[in-house]
């Protein structure tokens, strides 16, 4: 097998420049996670904001070992930025169960912009959302 100046230069470039798919799923993420992060402050405007909170469970079912759990409670007393406070409070779940995916963030986007447009800037959000591979 020869190798080529041409095969050497293209696999480099593989190694160093990401894939194009990689590059829109990091688009993708990214404006997920901003669109989820304004979600959730909206929600923390809502009058009755103080007695709310978001709790998000996921699961992911193995056929070997026992099914990984997470659960996360965010509680509306947000300091600086509710959305980012969110964020941070289930990604280490998402992450555990194989959820940290944009097609999950942007779930999780239009199910509390939703639920936003339903209660108003005058209810208390209390939501509970699951997660679960099917």
């Amino acid at each position: 097998m020869d190798v080529s100046k041409a095969g050497v230069i293209t696999a480099g470039i593989g190694l160093v420049q990401p894939d194009r798919t990689d590059l829109s799923e990091s688009l993708a993420t990214r404006e997920f996670l901003h669109m989820l992060n304004d979600s959730v402050s909206f929600l923390a405007m809502c009058a009755g904001s103080a007695n709310g909170r978001i709790m998000v469970s996921s699961s992911q079912p193995h056929m070997v070992w026992p099914t990984t759990k997470s659960f996360a409670i965010y509680n509306f007393q947000p300091g600086d930025d509710p959305g980012a406070e969110f964020i941070r409070m289930i990604a280490p779940g998402l992450k555990d169960t194989g959820m940290n995916t944009y097609g999950v963030l942007a779930a999780l986007t239009i199910v509390l912009s939703k639920f936003w447009d339903h209660i108003g800037t005058g209810g208390t959000p209390r939501i509970y959302i699951s997660l679960d591979h099917h």
